[in-house]
């Protein structure tokens, strides 16, 4: 019973062996199937003997020819889905770009035609066509934001320097609100700009004028047109201000060379030798030379005064001495 046993073991042992060496190899990878056991293999293809992207099958191992031939005419019928499947993504991709393109030529066309118009309600159109809609139309006012400013702060600076009020008149293809606020502000301040620099210039021409006898008349006449007020004012009040100024070095001048000259130092012009490039630089050398005269002179006469004051008390002391001894002898006599 026993050998029976084992036999049968044996019998069984070899024929699961011989079935196993009759069926078709079929290598298991991962990833689900669809309903006629096919999928498409996506990741480390190469390691199945596959391609990447390549659409299979698993037909389960069976050995029977009708079984075969009816799953290999079903993966070609699912291959076929699939390959009609990806030419009309494709397709709708494509139209799905043109209807992109189409929105994007549309919306920036919209913008640059009508600059201050507002987004259009797209709600109704494709959602291709919108999205690119709204790319053209924030392209286009992005471009005109920019160019809008710039022409502003152009016409501002230009006009700052020709006209007292704003010229509000917009160049067609701007954005009417912007261009009239960045034009406003700006001409503000290239108008302040512009004054700076006319009473910057009127201080330099009135120093000219006080500082090296420049004709006073030609410097009035150096500007003309708007400003013309502001830089005349501007070069009255400098020239006030540096014929004080004048009067100023002058006057240390004097000091100092009466000082020198009083205690008999050599002669130095630190007072004034910062303009020794001007003009005026000789008026303030001849006052300084006639108070270093004046200087000299007064410690002359101060020397004097003290020489003959001892020269008077040494000869008074003298005579005082004499008629002393005169007196003496002739008491003696």
């Amino acid at each position: 019973m026993k050998f029976v046993k084992k036999v049968l073991m044996l019998v069984i042992f070899f024929s699961c062996v011989l079935c196993y060496g009759t069926m078709s190899p079929v290598y298991g990878h991962p990833g689900r199937t669809d309903s006629n056991g096919c999928h498409t293999c996506r990741t480390n293809c190469a390691k199945w003997g596959l391609s990447p992207g390549e659409y299979h099958c698993h037909n389960g191992g069976s050995s029977s020819s009708s079984s075969s031939s009816s799953s290999s005419s079903s993966c070609d019928s699912a291959l076929a889905r699939q390959k009609a499947q990806e030419e009309a993504r494709l397709r709708q991709q494509q139209l799905d770009q043109q209807q992109k393109a189409n929105g994007v030529s549309s919306g920036y066309a919209f913008k640059k035609s009508q600059p201050d118009a507002a987004l259009p309600d797209l709600s109704a159109q494709n959602e291709y066509y919108a999205a690119g809609y709204r790319e053209g139309f924030h392209k286009a006012d992005d471009e005109l934001t920019k160019s809008t400013k710039q022409l502003a702060m152009q016409n501002a600076k230009n006009d700052a320097r020709l006209y007292d009020t704003y010229q509000n008149e917009v160049p067609e293809g701007l954005k009417r609100d912007l261009y009239i606020s960045e034009y406003q502000t700006s001409f503000k301040t290239y108008e302040s700009e512009y004054f700076e620099e006319l009473e910057t210039l009127a201080k330099n021409k009135a120093r000219e004028i006080v500082f090296n006898r420049k004709d006073e008349k030609e410097a009035l006449n150096v500007v003309s047109g708007k400003g013309q007020e502001v830089y005349q004012s501007s070069l009255k009040n400098n020239i006030t201000q540096y014929q004080k100024e004048i009067k100023t070095i002058k006057q240390r001048a004097k000091k100092s060379g009466y000082e020198d000259g009083f205690a008999n130092e050599s002669e130095h012009y630190s007072s004034f030798a910062q303009y020794a490039e001007d003009a005026v630089y000789k008026d303030f050398y001849d006052v300084y030379q006639k108070s270093y005269q004046a200087g000299q002179h007064d410690r002359f006469m101060q020397n004097v005064m003290v020489f003959a004051g001892a020269a008077i008390v040494l000869t008074l002391t003298v005579i005082f001495v004499m008629r002393k001894r005169h007196k003496k002898n002739v008491n003696i006599k």
